[in-house]
């Protein structure tokens, strides 16, 4: 007595079927590894780093600015960005005090309240 089986299997079909998972299954793991690697590489945004010398030069540049043009809104929040990257509170406080006497309304202050 012989066995029917309910359905025929194309076995051409089925090689295709598990040679589309097998690789599925290989690029998911190369791009999650790709995924990890790039995590502990530095960042760079549009492959620019600023040193130092520039945020000194800048802070020196908008305070200048800012001594002939007091009320220029957008000078001072590019001033308390300034001054929290290089962490100075008491000057940030300062500034973010005078950007809400300016604008109380601004969206900027909801950016730049820590």
């Amino acid at each position: 007595m012989k066995l029917k089986l309910p359905h025929k299997i194309n076995l051409p079909r089925v090689n295709v079927y598990w040679f589309v998972i097998v690789m599925l299954l290989s690029l998911t793991a190369f791009n999650f590894s790709l995924y990890l690697y790039s995590k502990n590489l530095p960042k760079k945004v549009l492959g620019v780093e600023t040193s130092n010398e520039e945020v000194i030069q800048n802070l020196s540049f908008w305070q200048s600015f800012l001594a002939k043009n007091p009320e220029y809104f957008p000078g001072l929040v590019e001033l308390a960005k300034i001054q929290i990257k290089q962490g100075d509170k008491e000057a940030y406080d300062q500034t973010i005090s005078k950007i809400r006497t300016l604008g109380p309304n601004s969206p900027m202050l909801k950016y730049l309240d820590l």
